[in-house]
C-alpha cells in the first residue's frame, strides 16, 4: 500500500485518530494507553455493523488479525489496513515475517 492514511475509530465514550503510512500496523506502547481497546472496537465494527455502535472512518477498510488462523485469514485481505496487537504471540515468528 502507498499512501498516508487518516483513520477515525469512535463510539460514545472513545476517540482514536491516527495518520498511518503502512498496511500493518503493529500497535505498541506503554501499559493502559488504549491499544487493545482499538483493536476490541475495530472488531465490534467488523462482527457487528452500525449495531456496534463503532465508527470507523478510513478510505481503505480496516482490519484485525488474531488468533490461531491467521495465516489462513492473512492472503484474503487485500488493499486493506490491518492493524495487530503486539502481544499476538505469531507477531515474533519467522512464518508471520516471510507472510508479510
Amino acid at each position: 500500500m502507498k499512501g498516508k492514511y487518516h483513520i477515525v475509530v469512535q463510539n460514545n465514550k472513545l476517540h482514536y485518530e491516527l495518520d498511518i503510512r503502512r498496511n500493518i500496523t503493529i500497535i505498541r506502547g506503554n501499559s493502559a494507553t488504549g491499544k487493545t481497546m482499538l483493536i476490541r472496537l475495530l472488531e465490534q465494527a467488523a462482527v457487528f455493523g452500525e449495531s456496534s455502535g463503532v465508527e470507523v472512518l478510513c478510505e481503505r477498510p480496516c482490519r484485525t488479525l488474531g488468533g490461531s488462523d491467521w495465516h489462513l485469514v492473512l492472503p484474503n485481505i487485500h488493499r486493506s489496513i490491518i492493524f495487530l496487537d503486539e502481544e499476538s504471540i505469531f507477531v515474533k515468528s519467522q512464518e508471520f515475517a516471510a507472510a508479510v
